[in-house]
């Protein structure tokens, strides 16, 4: 498994969450277990799902070269992994934004 993560630390040295996984927590929180007519009968107002953070080029380059110099057996399937888990994740967001329309369809729906 390859995760690619920007990891801070604070002053003690103790692991910060990042902005990544705040934002993969927050998706989760609010539309992880939630249905279309669920999500339609909530007050007030729409929450939008947030897109995930994805590696720059630069920094998919860097992994690369630094796979290729010190770990070179993961090396030559690493661009593969890492295009498939951006898909994934790309999927999963756009799986959040059809489940907004659906619910924004729904509230149309009752209106007329």
């Amino acid at each position: 498994m390859i995760e690619f993560d920007r990891i801070t630390l604070d002053s003690s040295g103790q692991y910060q969450i990042t902005e990544e996984k705040s934002r993969e927590l927050y998706n989760f929180l609010h539309f992880g277990f939630i249905t279309p007519e669920e999500l339609a009968i909530k007050e007030g107002p729409t929450i939008m799902p947030l897109p995930p953070m994805l590696p720059m080029t630069v920094e998919k380059e860097a992994l690369y070269k630094y796979l290729e110099e010190n770990i070179n057996v993961l090396f030559k399937d690493a661009p593969f992994i890492l295009e498939m888990i951006i898909r994934a994740l790309e999927e999963k967001h756009r799986e959040y934004v059809e489940l907004i329309k659906k619910s924004k369809y729904i509230n149309d729906k009752k209106k007329s």
